[in-house]
């Protein structure tokens, strides 16, 4: 199937813990090869991370269910048998539990971005939702910028005093919430906008560091697109920063 990095984030949201184990055996699988096909396009190493950690996740779904019915046909089989399985079944699932504390890799993401609708005379609110793995966290953003442009493909990073470094505990999840009080666009811009003679950008540089001391990219880009009910879009793949 051809899958689409644009519903990446959403895809995730339909995993989490609270939700995964409402899915239907179709919609899990689905997800399995929408996570192992998406990981062939070329999206950030930090999505990649996210996709193979939410892929082990959908396995030990899987794998629960097919446990549990197999628990349920040792009980019907008798107590001595009952017995026997449950044993290997503690046994298989610390294996399990073991694997995956290996191989699971410790990951930063940006899971959720959104702004404000933008109003003539007013300032927008932009947050965005971070999701910590495994492990403790570094994480940093600086140079938080906004452009309102004519049609371009080059940004330009514009030193400022935004924010400051923070920790992220094991499994995480943070909102970030940054006002751009300097920007207050007239309805002439607005228009300007909605007929696409100017261009607005959102962007950051970001990185974290895990308890390894490893230094990964966590950089931000975000279009404003009015018609989403985000109000972003991801930058197109040709537009560079610098």
């Amino acid at each position: 199937m051809g899958v689409n990095p644009n519903e990446f984030w959403q895809n995730i949201g339909q995993i989490e813990d609270r939700k995964i184990r409402k899915r239907n055996r179709e919609s899990l699988h689905y997800l399995e090869r929408y996570f192992v096909e998406v990981q062939y396009l070329p999206i950030p190493g930090h999505e990649k991370d996210a996709a193979q950690n939410h892929l082990t996740r959908i396995h030990r779904e899987i794998d629960r269910r097919k446990n549990f019915w197999l628990v349920v046909a040792a009980i019907v089989a008798g107590a001595v048998v009952t017995f026997v399985a449950a044993w290997w079944q503690i046994r298989a699932t610390g294996q399990t539990s073991q694997l995956s504390a290996v191989t699971e890799k410790q990951y930063v993401s940006i899971v959720e971005s959104n702004i404000t609708a933008l109003a003539a005379g007013s300032s927008p609110t932009l947050t965005i939702v971070l999701e910590n793995g495994p492990g403790k966290t570094n994480v940093n953003f600086h140079e938080v910028n906004f452009l309102l442009t004519s049609p371009t493909k080059h940004l330009k990073y514009a030193p400022n005093g935004k924010p400051e470094p923070f920790t992220m505990t094991p499994h995480q999840r943070t909102n970030l919430i940054w006002n751009f009080d300097e920007f207050k666009p007239s309805q002439a811009q607005l228009d300007d906008l909605s007929g696409g003679s100017l261009q607005l950008y959102f962007f950051a540089k970001g990185s974290y560091t895990d308890e390894a001391g490893n230094t990964e990219s966590l950089d931000l880009c975000r279009q404003y697109n009015g018609t989403v009910s985000s109000h972003l879009i991801y930058c197109p793949s040709d537009v560079k920063i610098d």
